[in-house]
């Protein structure tokens, strides 16, 4: 019963996110909003990060984002989901899905991510981007992570992840590929972008074998394409109301019917 009304409760909160708007380019907005349980352009908003286009890639939105390509057969009814927009180069050989946590602080000096419609739900946002990392290698590998030190982790340097996105961490790290995603692409490898305060974006980029030869031109590429503001670049963003499921009529009539 409280799967069916998560699941409920944020199908309600996307069609209230998706009338959320800000003073971005709407072009843009329109593909981050277009799908994702919480919108990732809202995602993107909330988080003050600045997304451009870039002339080296084409952008997709894709209905079904599990990616069961990457993950163990034990976990495959729990697949990496809600990945819904892409990042395609134009030739085709390389493709990273997008995905935004958003982060929801009711404090602004609290180091937590509170996310107001699940009473109670919070989490450390300054440390979030780790436990990403640990649920990709459980669900990559069927193993429950002890140490991300026996991880296969590279850590940019703080001058590149504020020269290419403005931000603070960058990690990336290779993900195994238990079948080929459409049937092209063979490789992955996943890259993690943090700004203190400020949330996460993980990149899930795969490639074929032509587009591992070019994976340092598409990296490249893929600089500045998402730039954490500035305060001074402080956009301002409208929160959705908070929602009490309790508050749900049809929620409460499954409830009763499972009860009787």
């Amino acid at each position: 019963m409280k799967i069916l009304q998560a699941i409920t409760l944020s199908a309600l909160l996307l069609l209230n996110i998706s009338k959320v708007c800000s003073q971005e380019d709407k072009k843009t907005k329109d593909f981050f909003n277009s799908g994702g349980y919480i919108s990732e352009g809202y995602a993107l908003d909330r988080n003050q990060v600045r997304f451009n286009q870039s002339s080296d890639f084409v952008f997709h939105h894709i209905p079904n984002g599990n990616l069961i390509c990457i993950t163990s057969k034990q976990f495959r009814a729990h697949a990496f989901s809600r990945h819904y927009n892409c990042i395609l180069s134009k030739d085709s050989n390389f493709i990273a899905y997008v995905s935004v946590p958003p982060i929801f602080c009711g404090d602004k000096d609290s180091i937590y991510a509170d996310f107001s419609f699940k009473t109670g739900f919070m989490i450390e946002m300054n440390t979030y981007h780790l436990e990403i990392i640990k649920g990709d290698f459980f669900r990559n590998t069927g193993e429950r992570v002890t140490s991300l030190c026996d991880l296969p982790l590279i850590y940019k340097s703080s001058k590149y992840a504020r020269k290419a996105f403005n931000a603070d961490t960058v990690i990336t790290y290779p993900l195994r590929m238990w079948e080929n995603l459409e049937n092209k692409y063979n490789h992955c490898q996943v890259m993690i972008i943090q700004k203190k305060r400020r949330g996460c974006i993980a990149l899930y980029c795969f490639y074929n074998d032509k587009g591992a030869k070019k994976l340092s031109h598409y990296i490249r590429s893929l600089e500045h394409v998402f730039w954490y503001r500035e305060p001074k670049d402080y956009i301002e963003v409208i929160d959705p109301p908070i929602i009490d499921e309790y508050e749900i009529p049809h929620l409460k009539a499954k409830e009763r019917s499972a009860n009787n």
